[in-house]
C-alpha cells in the first residue's frame, strides 16, 4: 500500500489511472460497461476508454460519447465506408467528422451500443484501438502515397509498417502523453511534418555517383498553448530503418518524458530541456549508427489539400480530390462517395489530414462520365474558395474543452467571406474551439481560437486571432494579435482585414508575406478588437 502511494505521489489523475490498469486492458471491460451504463464508470474508466477511441462528449451528464475510428494513412475500402455509414445511421444521428489525422469520428454514441458497433467494425477490418490515449496515435501518411507523381518514395509501406509495429504494442501503451507520427515521400509536406512528435520527410544523398533516397527526421513538434515546430535532426534514415528510429524516439519519450503535469508532458518539452545534441546521442545509443543528414527534398507546401481531377503516376489513371466543408459529412454522403469510388475508381477512398476525401484509381476512359455526376459538378463552386481551404475542430457542440462552437460558426463565416471576395483570395482559415488548437490555427493564414470577452458586463464568445502562419519552407507560426474579436463581429472584422490584403498586396504576394512586410493587419485587428 505504501509503495503504491509512493508511486502515484506527484502524478496527475491520468497517470494514476494508467497505473491502476493499462489503457489497452479497457477492451476487456466493454461488455460490462455496455450492460451497467455510464453511471457505473469511474474517472479511471473514463480516462482509459480513450484507448478504444472514446471520449465523453458535452454535456457529460447525458452520457454520450464521441468514437474515433483509426484509419492508417486514411485508406478505406468502399465496403468499410458502407459499414461506417451504417453505424452512423444507427447510432450517430447520421453524422461523421474527418479529423486532421485521417480518422473518422461519430458522435452520440451510447455505451450500450458498443458491442454491436465494435463487432461491425472488427468484421469490416476496422479498429478504434489507440485512436486516442497516451500512446502512438493514427499514422499520418501522404494522402497520395503510391499514386503521387511527385513522390520519390512511396511512403505507404512504411506507414503500414509503423502502424503494425505500434498497434496493440504494450511496450508503448503507456506514454507520458499522445505521440504523433507522420511520414511522406513527396516534397509538398502534405503531412504537416513540423506539427508531429516525429516525422519522416524525403531526403537524398549521393553515394558512388548514384542518388540514394531516404528520410530526414523531425522531432518535437506540437501546438496547443505552447506551440512549437519540430526540429530537424542531422540524420539520414533509410526506409528500412524507419520503424527502428520511430521506436527509439517513442522509447526515449516513454522512459524520460514528463508525467507530472498534462500540459507539460509532450515530447517537445523533453527535447527543449535536453537540447538537440543530447537527444540525438540518446537516439543513436538505441538505434546504433545512422548516416548524417543529406539534402531534404522540398517543394511548395500544399496544406494537405488536393482538389479536382489530377493525373496519378500510373499512366492513364487519375484521382479526384473532393472538398468536405469543415470536415463534416453525413452517412448518406459517405455512401454516395463509396458508390462513386466503385463505379469510377479502384474501389477505395482516402481521407486526408486536411479533412477532405480522395477517390483514386480513375481510368481516363471514364473521366467524362465522372465529371457529369451531380456530386462532382457541385464541387466546382468550392474550387479556390476559403470554405474549401478551411479546417475546423469539433467545437463546443460536443467537445468538453471547447469555448466556442466551431462547425456551424465557421460555415457561416466562410460563406460570408467567399461572397464578399468572389475573386477567391488564396487564404487558409482555421477555426479552433479552445487553446488545445486541434484545428491548427497557428499555421493558418488566419487562425481563430476560441476564448471569451467581456462586453457591457456580459461574457461573450470570442476568438483570439493568429496571422501569417505557414509551413512553407521551414515554416513559421502565426503571430497572435493582442485583442479578441467577438464571434458575432468576426465576419465584419475579417472582411475589413482581407480588403486591406486584396487592395494593398503585391502581385502574387502570399498573405503571410504581406503581414510580415506591412504590419498593417496587426494594427488593424488590434484597433478593431477594442
Amino acid at each position: 500500500m505504501g509503495e503504491q502511494k509512493e508511486k502515484t505521489q506527484g502524478l496527475n489523475a491520468a497517470e494514476q489511472a494508467k497505473l491502476e490498469k493499462d489503457g489497452l486492458d479497457v477492451v476487456q471491460d466493454i461488455a460490462r460497461f455496455a450492460e451497467q451504463g455510464v453511471t457505473a464508470l469511474t474517472p479511471g474508466d473514463i480516462e482509459r476508454l480513450k484507448w478504444v477511441g472514446l471520449y465523453l462528449q458535452r454535456p457529460k451528464e447525458d452520457g454520450n460519447f464521441m468514437l474515433r475510428i483509426k484509419l492508417p494513412g486514411g485508406l478505406l475500402t468502399t465496403a468499410q465506408a458502407r459499414v461506417i455509414a451504417g453505424i452512423s445511421r444507427d447510432y450517430g444521428k447520421n453524422g461523421l467528422d474527418i479529423t486532421t489525422r485521417h480518422s473518422l469520428q461519430f458522435h452520440w454514441i451510447r455505451l450500450e451500443g458498443l458491442p454491436d458497433i465494435f463487432g461491425r467494425l472488427t468484421q469490416a477490418g476496422l479498429t478504434t484501438l489507440q485512436a486516442a490515449g497516451d500512446c502512438p496515435r493514427g499514422i499520418v501518411v501522404n494522402p497520395l502515397a503510391g499514386i503521387d507523381a511527385e513522390e520519390c518514395l512511396d511512403a505507404a509501406p512504411w506507414g503500414e509498417a509503423l502502424y503494425q509495429f505500434f498497434q496493440n504494442n504494450r511496450d508503448f501503451s503507456n506514454l507520458p502523453r499522445k505521440f504523433k507520427i507522420a511520414i511522406t515521400g513527396a516534397p509538398h509536406n502534405s503531412i504537416q511534418a513540423e506539427l508531429n512528435d516525429i516525422s519522416f520527410v524525403p531526403a537524398e544523398k549521393r553515394e558512388s555517383g548514384k542518388i540514394l533516397y531516404g528520410f530526414h527526421v523531425l522531432v518535437g513538434g506540437g501546438l496547443s498553448s505552447q506551440p512549437q515546430l519540430a526540429t530537424e535532426l542531422d540524420l539520414f534514415v533509410l526506409p528500412e530503418q524507419v520503424v527502428a528510429v520511430a521506436a527509439a524516439v517513442a522509447a526515449i519519450f516513454r522512459d524520460h518524458g514528463y508525467r507530472e503535469k498534462r500540459n507539460h508532458a509532450r515530447l517537445k518539452f523533453l527535447l527543449n530541456d535536453w537540447g538537440v545534441e543530447k537527444f540525438t546521442q540518446e537516439l543513436l545509443s538505441r538505434t546504433g549508427s545512422l548516416q548524417p543528414g543529406g539534402k531534404r527534398i522540398t517543394g511548395t507546401w500544399n496544406g494537405g489539400k488536393f482538389f479536382g481531377i489530377h493525373p496519378q503516376k500510373q499512366a492513364g489513371f487519375y484521382y479526384l480530390g473532393l472538398a468536405i466543408p469543415c470536415g463534416r459529412l453525413t452517412a448518406d454522403e459517405l455512401q454516395e462517395l463509396a458508390g462513386l469510388a466503385e463505379r469510377y475508381g479502384d474501389g477505395t477512398l482516402r481521407t486526408t489530414n486536411s479533412q477532405d476525401i480522395l477517390i483514386p484509381g480513375i481510368a481516363e476512359t471514364v473521366l467524362a462520365s465522372l465529371k457529369q455526376e451531380p456530386l462532382v459538378k457541385s464541387q466546382h463552386k468550392l474550387q479556390g474558395t476559403m470554405t474549401a481551404q478551411a479546417i475546423t475542430c469539433t467545437g463546443k457542440e460536443f467537445c468538453p474543452f471547447a469555448i466556442i462552437e466551431t462547425k456551424a460558426f465557421a460555415a457561416r463565416l466562410l460563406a460570408q467571406l467567399d461572397e464578399a471576395f468572389p475573386e477567391k483570395l488564396p487564404l487558409r482559415i482555421h477555426v479552433s474551439g479552445c487553446v488545445h488548437a486541434c484545428a491548427q490555427p497557428q499555421i493558418a493564414d488566419i487562425g481563430l481560437q476560441g476564448t471569451m470577452v467581456m462586453s457591457d458586463g456580459v461574457a461573450k464568445e470570442a476568438a483570439e486571432v493568429w496571422l501569417g502562419g505557414t509551413l512553407e519552407q521551414q515554416g513559421v507560426l502565426g503571430r497572435k494579435i493582442a485583442g479578441k474579436v467577438p464571434v458575432d463581429q468576426a465576419a465584419a472584422t475579417l472582411v475589413r482585414l482581407l480588403s486591406l490584403y486584396r487592395d494593398e498586396r503585391l502581385p502574387e504576394e502570399p498573405f503571410g508575406e504581406f503581414v510580415k512586410r506591412t504590419g498593417l493587419l496587426d494594427k488593424a485587428v488590434n484597433e478593431w478588437s477594442k
